[in-house]
């Protein structure tokens, strides 16, 4: 599932609005960059109320022209 990042991540763990309009506890890979709060991320697991995310990736706009 698609999330946002509502709040900064610190040592790893931040707060997601999931697309369903949860908010969850979020953590990040020591491995991967840290998102800032707006960018959009996607759950890879599920741990208890915790949900661990990576950066979604980048889809570029098609053009209208």
């Amino acid at each position: 599932m698609a999330a946002r990042v509502t709040s900064p991540f610190v040592d790893g763990r931040g707060y997601v609005r999931l697309d369903n309009g949860e908010q969850w506890t979020a953590e990040i890979p020591d491995t991967v960059a840290v998102p800032e709060p707006g960018s959009r991320v996607v759950v890879t697991a599920v741990r208890g109320a915790t949900v661990e995310v990576a950066p979604a990736a980048v889809t570029p706009e098609r053009s209208t022209d």
